[in-house]
């Protein structure tokens, strides 16, 4: 249900309707009340969870006064409305990531979904798949209503939350303005989809969202690995120990996917042959299947930037190839 990771932190496991089964949200006891850190997808077993963890815990919903949201995923964002409007509680996020709400969740979401078809046509994916990913796109929004009304946090200043005072970082490439919270004291990070244990976070290429997504995150990361971190407490799987190790291993990981990546294109492919021979698609969901195509783009981009690739357009389709 829940777990003690400190005396006024805890790590609440909160089931979504994904493959990844769970994010992990935070409870961070302040002088004024509880803080929420992310909080899950908006449905019934989510609100369960909840429900119970704030029963067990003897949390009133008058005691939640913040609510701090890492980035606009709607397993991360999801339940902020719900929640500020049972407890009175303000919402948070970075001003980027306020600016990526706007974009993904308050227009209208068929010109939304159009738009990304139009782009996945544009990089080659096949008229059936794209129709999948249009359908789960429309789907989407059932997970993130009510919708909040959300504060700027001042990313450059302390965040004095009870006995402990967070840096907030910013943490580009899962998503533009996604932020982490580290208490430099206790060396404890809390780490978004910036970092994860056993999996790789997804680094995506979307139509509206920064050109270079790959190159903002190895920098990142690469900062990240120089942070003095005991325990990082991520947004999926478990905790991380061993933080600088697990950071040169993604790193390590997304070289070796660029090599391969570049070596297939040599001869011009599309976003979504590279795809298919990178993740395969056949055994993918609409939903894993768009991130895999955005991953793949965002690889693509990167070499491209990096002089490594170059791009063609054939009628109506964008090809990569060596530069030669």
């Amino acid at each position: 249900m829940f777990e003690p990771i400190t005396a006024d932190l805890y790590r609440i496991p909160i089931p979504v309707p994904l493959p990844l089964k769970y994010v992990n949200c935070y409870l961070l006891r302040a002088d004024h009340g509880w803080v929420v850190i992310d909080t899950g997808m908006r449905y019934g077993p989510a609100e369960q969870t909840w429900l119970e963890t704030f029963e067990r815990l003897g949390i009133e919903w008058s005691q939640i006064k913040q609510i701090i949201v890492t980035h606009y995923h709607p397993d991360h964002y999801g339940m902020a409305g719900w929640m500020a409007e049972r407890s009175g509680a303000s919402v948070w996020m970075s001003p980027t990531e306020i600016q990526s709400v706007q974009r993904a969740w308050f227009q209208p979401l068929p010109e939304a979904a159009d738009r990304l078809a139009d782009f996945f046509e544009l990089h080659g994916m096949p008229n059936d798949l794209n129709r999948q990913i249009w359908q789960h796109t429309m789907d989407a929004s059932q997970y993130v209503d009510p919708k909040p009304v959300l504060h700027p946090l001042v990313m450059d200043q302390p965040l004095q939350l009870g006995q402990r005072s967070w840096q907030l970082l910013h943490a580009p490439g899962h998503a533009d303005g996604q932020l982490c919270l580290y208490d430099a004291a206790d060396q404890l990070l809390i780490v978004a989809d910036h970092v994860l244990a056993d999996i790789t976070p997804n680094i995506s290429l979307w139509p509206e969202a920064k050109r270079d997504p790959l190159a903002d995150y190895l920098a990142s990361l690469n900062e990240f690995a120089a942070l003095d971190v005991r325990l990082a407490l991520a947004g999926h799987r478990k905790p991380i120990v061993a933080f600088r190790e697990r950071c040169h291993e993604i790193a390590q990981h997304h070289d070796q996917r660029l090599d391969l990546m570049q070596e297939y294109a040599r001869t011009g492919k599309t976003a979504f042959e590279v795809c298919e021979f990178a993740f395969g698609v056949s055994t993918l969901s609409a939903h894993q299947l768009r991130f895999a195509i955005t991953e793949t783009l965002a690889h693509l981009v990167y070499l491209e930037g990096q002089g490594r690739l170059r791009r063609e357009q054939r009628a109506r389709q964008i090809i990569f190839l060596d530069q030669h």
